[in-house]
């Protein structure tokens, strides 16, 4: 039986039951054997695309993975903050955190009594955050499972809400993704979705910029609001967030080349009280609930 408010485990091809070992888990259905790394269940396909393997290779490498030193920067802040204030009763609920990366949103949400899935297809982005969490006291309230977005090892209706930021843009199959998003969601659960916005929205100037970094980062689409409620039918708009102003982005430059100059938490400050502005933007953050 399962005696935590978390959902058991099921085989991301066929949604079936699966068998745990010390080493492997089972899926008595169509008997696919998943590994266990460290104490995580890996999920992930044998064969992985050229463009996964590079976004895997890629944010292996990044700070954040290799420091075990836990950092909550002011722009998270400000993500965590926004989902609070849409979704202010967290304390009991079970979220999953797709494309975990550092953590906050999992650390933070844990903190105040939400039960979190962190999610990645990076096993040591999930290593990392395990250590974390367990210096912390959070072990209780976090899962860790190493899987795609497009195929998640979780029951239907089995969530009350998910948190997909910074994600979206980079996975081949977006349908795929959403779809199941709606799957894993109890009705009326909350979906928190960031991504980048169209170029259109971005300061001429800073457009080369973002399209070089599309490129290294692994980017493969933008959005506007539009494009992600006509993605979204049959969701209701619950909130909206647009983030990376012009004044941000020249300031974060500045601080980039010559040393901090501006305070961080001032810039993030000034940023947010754009929020409701697309203009100039490089972000959008949306929360929708499935209806």
């Amino acid at each position: 039986m399962n005696n935590t408010p978390f959902p058991v485990f099921v085989c991301p091809q066929c949604k079936k039951s699966l068998t745990k070992g010390t080493k492997h888990i089972v899926c008595a259905h169509c008997h696919i054997t998943y590994p266990i790394q460290s104490g995580i269940p890996v999920f992930l396909p044998s064969f992985h695309s050229s463009h996964i393997e590079k976004q895997i290779e890629y944010f292996k490498h990044e700070k954040h993975t290799t420091s075990f030193h836990y950092t909550y920067e002011p722009w998270q802040k400000r993500y965590v903050q926004f989902f609070l204030r849409a979704h202010v009763s967290v304390k009991g609920q079970t979220f999953i955190d797709i494309g975990t990366g550092s953590g906050y949103m999992t650390i933070e949400l844990a903190k105040k009594g939400a039960f979190v899935i962190a999610c990645d297809v990076t096993i040591e982005n999930l290593l990392r955050l395990k250590h974390i969490a367990k210096q912390k006291g959070l072990d209780s309230h976090i899962r860790y499972v190493c899987s795609s977005a497009e195929s998640l090892p979780l029951s239907k209706t089995s969530l009350d809400g998910v948190i997909i930021n910074a994600v979206l843009e980079h996975l081949e199959r977006e349908k795929e993704t959403i779809s199941e998003i709606g799957r894993v969601l109890k009705k009326r659960g909350v979906l928190m979705i960031t991504v980048p916005l169209l170029y259109r929205y971005i300061f001429p100037l800073f457009i080369p910029i973002h399209i070089v970094y599309d490129k290294k980062i692994g980017h493969l689409r933008r959005y506007s609001l539009g494009l992600l409620e006509q993605k979204l039918q049959g969701w209701k708009t619950v909130s909206v967030r647009y983030s990376g102003h012009i004044d941000k982005m020249m300031k974060t430059l500045g601080n980039y080349f010559f040393r901090r100059i501006w305070d961080e938490e001032a810039i993030e400050k000034a940023d947010d009280k754009k929020s409701h502005v697309s203009v100039f933007a490089s972000n959008i953050s949306l929360i929708a609930e499935k209806i």
